[in-house]
């Protein structure tokens, strides 16, 4: 279990980011249930489940993690949904996951509760090029689902990190020559961060 504090401005300790950084470690599979808050602090969350984690680094080397897509569908990267050719995994996968968590967490429930909602239902089962052109979609309308509950987390948080998602799949990678690990510099701890803090 690590702690993280999500939100704070001032000395910001963000766990996944030092567990890469600092560990040399990549989650890998984050999603509804690796993410909690502290009961008694809910400013601060908690990181679970480091079943799928892998080493990015050993011994001051840095090791190319082999893409997997393992983990739960609706939360996956849609890279490793769409491209069956994709060698490595990246940080920015787990970042996209947090998006999608996000917008579970924001239709799935209620003061608190799960409940009983389909919203994303066509995510869990088929092709999984299809699931990846949903959830593509689904970051492109950056609109969520009806019925969504946190509206002003949906008009600054969500609607902010999917555009920079979408931005950054709008280039072409293979002809153009730009940086797939961050797509062009669109998606990186810092614009992700700079999201979260405004």
């Amino acid at each position: 279990m690590i702690l993280l504090d999500l939100c704070a401005k001032a000395e910001r300790s963000v766990a996944h980011h030092d567990l890469y950084k600092k560990v040399g470690i990549l989650h890998c599979d984050i999603n509804v249930n690796s993410l909690m808050v502290n009961a008694e602090r809910p400013d601060v969350g908690v990181l679970l489940d480091l079943d799928l984690a892998a080493r990015t680094r050993e011994h001051g080397t840095d090791i190319a993690i082999p893409a997997r897509r393992s983990g739960t569908r609706p939360f996956i990267a849609t890279d490793l949904l769409l491209d069956s050719d994709l060698r490595h995994h990246l940080y920015r996968f787990d970042l996209e996951s947090f998006v999608f968590s996000l917008a579970w967490i924001m239709a799935y429930y209620r003061g608190g509760k799960e409940i009983n909602a389909s919203s994303y239902i066509s995510w869990h089962s088929g092709y999984l090029d299809i699931i990846g052109h949903m959830k593509r979609d689904f970051l492109a309308r950056g609109d969520g689902a009806a019925g969504w509950q946190f509206d002003e987390l949906k008009s600054t948080w969500f609607r902010q990190l999917a555009s920079i998602f979408t931005a950054g799949f709008s280039h072409n990678y293979h002809n153009d020559g730009g940086d797939f690990s961050t797509l062009n510099g669109h998606v990186t701890y810092e614009t992700f961060c700079a999201i979260l803090d405004s």
